[in-house]
């Protein structure tokens, strides 16, 4: 009797255990009680999870108690692990009391994998697999966010567990929606998208349009960036993976390929509205061995795409803000004003940055609109910055042009009436002193002569300053009548080649006048000293290039022996002035050719 006493006092004790046992990994946690009063409720803590580095357990587990018992309390008030290569499981105990249909959405597009387990009475009872890796057709509702429907009954408990993993931020952010919740929740999800992606073709499509009237490559680097930028945003919010590639291994490239791209484009675009090179002209180097450096680390982030990838992307945004903090704010300690929305576009955009760090790393704030949000006033102000900067540009010409009508007048007036009353007095003197001083008739001829050279020039000068000949058709006339009357001269032939083209188009006054001066000094020598029949003189334009050649079958010289001159020397300053090429081609007896190529 005793014997059996004990025995069933035993076998109490070990039913007793039990009981605790599976009620302490089972409700241990506080539930989630699903309602008909509510529509949707987010999972914000109260959560139990484990990480599981080695990727050691799966469904199979589930019940186990040296699986169960890994399981902890969060203090975490969002499911959100940052960046991390562990695979993390999260367990959710969840009381339905509601006649509706429910459905759990993971807002994270990025996971690299998730699976479902609903579990009653130890047993599965619903098993999905979604996350990136996997075809979006095997969702069990084909949208960019993994969403399962619960197939639960009414006044019954369940335990949910979600395993999860990703190269990218592991954050699972559950929502439970009641099925008409859901609807709305999407729609209006999905208009705000909606809304981002048509500003930013609205963006570009201006900045365009601004660009083929302006013709400022600073907008062509801002479309690129802008696009690229946007086109980052749909590759990481999972729009890409819904409607364009698909799960392919372009897929997990694209973010970094596109935010690459837009890292790049934002850099050249500083420099060129910053004008980086004008006020420290020796960084030039410094930014081609950054490039270089940038190239390099982006090709291996490209081919290397890993938890960590993200993390040096980070270093790389944080040290791009420094680098337009800097500059922008050198330039507005230097007066320059049309800084000031680009200074305030890197502002929006940094405070952007900070808060989506925050909510990776210490999960301070909610939602995901912030990247969105800042990227848009970004934009915005950068449009604002390129328009300030057009109209001080535009106000800064028209200055220009006054001064240079003043000088042109001052030039016509002054200086060229008094070399015009030289001449006239040189000319009254010489005829005077021809019989009585016929010794000073040389010097009057000489004095009348130099006038006549020197108003010649300030008649060039004055053609060359008047802000009304910008436009003018005769920049390649006055070189050709300078060709045909300093030939004529000396009796040479001039063959003429001229692109109509050419004539019509309007060249900035320092390349109009530096092509006009190499010219001459092209001109000069061939008549001086070629000994040449015909000069011929080609001008024509090749991929946005203009070709200036001059080709003569004089006595030509030998090059290996030709010092360089003045002439040479001032060839060469031309050509750097006007960044082009220079090609010039003599031998002895085969004459000499001349050819000049540069960009307008």
């Amino acid at each position: 009797m005793l014997r059996f006493f004990v025995m069933k006092t035993q076998t109490y004790k070990f039913y007793l255990l039990f009981f605790l046992f599976e009620n302490f990994f089972c409700y241990s946690q506080e539930s989630f009680v699903l309602k008909d009063s509510e529509k949707e409720i987010s999972v914000k803590e109260h959560f139990l999870f484990f990480e599981d580095r080695n990727d050691e357990f799966s469904g199979n587990d589930i019940g186990k108690a040296y699986f169960e018992e890994k399981f902890a309390n969060s203090t975490k008030k969002e499911i959100n692990f940052g960046y991390t290569s562990s695979v993390v499981w999260v367990k959710i105990n969840l009381e339905n009391q509601s006649d509706k249909n429910w459905l759990l959405e993971i807002d994270n597009p990025n996971l690299d994998e998730i699976e479902f387990f609903l579990i009653q009475n130890q047993q599965i009872i619903s098993h999905f697999v979604a996350g990136d890796h996997h075809p979006i057709e095997t969702y069990p509702l084909k949208d960019r966010n993994p969403i399962f429907p619960l197939k639960v009954e009414k006044n019954k408990k369940y335990n949910l567990y979600l395993k999860g993993k990703s190269t990218e931020e592991l954050g699972f952010n559950p929502t439970f929606y009641e099925s008409n919740a859901i609807i709305n929740h999407l729609s209006n999800r999905n208009l705000l998208w909606g809304i981002f992606f048509g500003f930013v073709l609205v963006i570009s499509f201006y900045n365009f349009f601004l660009w083929l009237t302006i013709r400022d490559k600073t907008y062509l680097f801002y479309i690129i960036y802008v696009l690229a930028f946007g086109l980052f945003q749909f590759s990481l919010y999972g729009f890409g993976f819904q409607y364009a590639w698909g799960n392919g291994i372009f897929n997990e490239k694209a973010r970094i390929l596109f935010l690459g791209i837009s890292v790049t484009f934002l850099t050249i675009f500083s420099i060129h509205f910053l004008e980086i090179y004008k006020i420290l002209p020796n960084s030039r180097r410094f930014f081609n061995i950054l490039g270089i450096f940038w190239l390099f680390v982006y090709i291996l982030m490209v081919f290397t795409f890993s938890h960590k990838t993200t993390i040096l992307l980070i270093g790389v945004s944080i040290f791009g803000l420094f680098f337009q903090f800097y500059f922008s704010i050198k330039l507005l300690l230097k007066g320059n004003k049309s800084v000031r929305y680009y200074l305030l576009a890197t502002i929006a955009f940094t405070i952007s940055v900070v808060i989506i760090l925050l909510k990776s790393f210490v999960n301070f704030f909610p939602g995901d609109f912030y990247l969105k949000l800042g990227s848009m006033v970004e934009m915005v102000l950068f449009s604002v910055a390129l328009g300030e900067k057009y109209r001080f540009i535009k106000i800064e010409q028209i200055r220009q042009q006054k001064i240079r009508n003043e000088i042109a007048s001052s030039l016509h007036d002054d200086l060229a009436a008094s070399l015009s009353s030289l001449t006239m007095f040189s000319e009254l003197n010489r005829i005077k002193t021809a019989k009585k001083l016929p010794e000073n008739v040389e010097v009057f001829e000489n004095i009348s002569r130099r006038s006549r050279d020197m108003m010649k020039q300030v008649r060039e000068a004055v053609w060359e300053i008047n802000p009304s000949n910008d436009e003018s058709e005769e920049w390649t006339d006055r070189m050709i009548n300078y060709a045909r009357e300093t030939l004529d001269s000396k009796q040479i032939d001039l063959k003429l080649s001229i692109e109509e083209k050419i004539k019509q188009l309007v060249l900035p006054i320092d390349i109009r006048r530096n092509v006009y001066l190499f010219f001459k000094e092209a001109i000069n020598n061939a008549a001086k000293y070629s000994e040449a029949e015909t000069v011929e003189v080609n001008i024509y334009e090749k991929d946005k290039k203009i070709s200036l050649q001059i080709k003569d079958d004089g006595i030509g010289f030998d090059e290996n022996q030709i010092k360089k001159g003045n002439g040479l020397l001032n060839f060469e300053k031309r050509t750097n002035e006007l960044k082009g090429k220079l090609k010039i081609n003599s031998s002895i007896g085969n004459g000499t050719k001349i050819l000049l190529v540069f960009p307008f």
